[in-house]
């Protein structure tokens, strides 16, 4: 197996904690294909949440005065850049990935399930990212003009992917359980204002500081491992009387 082929498989295995995470989501609560229905259609909303996304992008681009053909490294620079960057994927990800749960609501008829099948929802949408973010990788090795060196920083993509699938997951259920207490806009705000947090945090500290790429990967994932308490507390609070109010 050739280099890129080492990266791509690394890239793959970063999305096997999730799927395990989802399966024993899936076989403890005893659900049906629905669950991986709604997992896909996280992955499909994520994906629909790229195109506003580039669009706005390059409408940004025009009216800062910013060639298309920049360098990632000298876009990655620019405060404007990595705010908008950050504020655009939290808002169109965040609002796009439940759609499943929005299409089958009828079929959700407690609060706890919608929680689950938030996580699978954001769950599907990481996991795509990876898978994406992969290929992209595979590519960019073999069109490189140098050979890419085997060394741990290999490591970065794959592990930051985990933390990020884990991210999707937490906030596609915070935004799902707020949508059960009928607080859909708090639970939005607050989904979308933590994710355009850690993706600004991650982005501006990877190429803006001196700090460790090891280091901000731990930092990341310290922002992702925090969620889970509330949401393990939000989950435990859940009753079977909260339903959608629409």
């Amino acid at each position: 197996m050739g280099v890129e082929g080492i990266v791509l498989t690394l890239f793959l295995l970063a999305t096997v904690p999730s799927l395990v995470a989802a399966i024993f989501i899936w076989r403890r609560r005893r659900y049906g294909s629905l669950f991986w229905v709604i997992l896909g259609f996280g992955a499909v909303g994520w994906f629909i949440a790229q195109l506003p996304k580039q669009i706005i992008s390059l409408a940004l681009f025009s009216i800062w005065g910013i060639p298309l053909d920049a360098a990632g490294e000298e876009l990655l620079g620019s405060l404007n850049v990595v705010v908008m960057g950050a504020l655009l994927a939290g808002v169109f990800e965040e609002l796009l990935k439940p759609i499943g749960v929005f299409a089958f609501r009828r079929r959700i008829s407690a609060a706890k399930d919608g929680v689950c099948y938030g996580l699978g929802a954001g769950f599907g949408a990481g996991m795509l990212e990876a898978l994406l973010l992969g290929v992209s990788a595979y590519f960019t090795v073999i069109s490189a003009s140098e050979p890419l060196m085997l060394d741990m920083n290999v490591l970065l993509g794959p592990i930051e992917r985990v933390s990020a699938i884990f991210l999707h997951a937490a906030l596609t259920a915070f935004f799902v359980y707020f949508l059960f207490q009928n607080k859909p806009l708090l639970g939005f705000l607050m989904a979308s204002a933590y994710h355009a947090f850690v993706d600004f945090s991650a982005v501006w500290a990877y190429y803006n500081t001196a700090l460790d790429p090891w280091l901000v990967e731990g930092l990341v994932a310290l922002l992702v491992v925090i969620l889970y308490p509330f949401l393990i507390k939000l989950y435990n609070k859940c009753t079977h009387t909260h339903t959608f109010g629409v």
